[in-house]
């Protein structure tokens, strides 16, 4: 009987055991927030928000204006993505830790932006 019960405590333990790693692997595996955490992503997301905060309004703002509609320029930009800040902001701790990924996504910043200065280019030429 005694034998019994020692075979069922240790089964137990056991269960209890892997359920408590399969909770601790859980909690410890990737965030929502490591979508961005490829430098292509990131770079697409960081360079919209470039292109979007380069926008003027007439008339000019004051600088604190200025810096208020950029700031709500980038949650819109955000929002439309479908990134929250939290991850945004996540990801850029990343890359704050992993300094070899930021050439990555710089040079990619600049072949987008490019990209996008050419087509406005292009744009403005062929309208009369």
């Amino acid at each position: 009987m005694r034998n019994l019960q020692r075979k069922n405590l240790i089964r137990f333990g056991r269960r209890a055991f892997s359920v408590l790693g399969l909770l601790l692997y859980l909690a410890c595996a990737s965030k929502p927030d490591a979508p961005l955490h490829n430098p292509q992503r990131f770079a697409e997301v960081y360079a919209q928000i470039l292109l979007a905060s380069q926008m003027n309004g007439n008339p000019p703002l004051p600088p604190q204006d200025e810096s208020t509609v950029k700031l709500a320029r980038a949650d819109s930009v955000l929002h439309a993505l479908g990134v929250e800040r939290r991850q945004f902001e996540a990801a850029i701790e990343h890359f704050r830790q992993h300094p070899e990924l930021w050439q990555k996504v710089y040079t990619h910043i600049v072949k987008i932006i490019e990209t996008q200065n050419s087509l406005s280019d292009t744009t403005k030429i062929s309208t009369p």
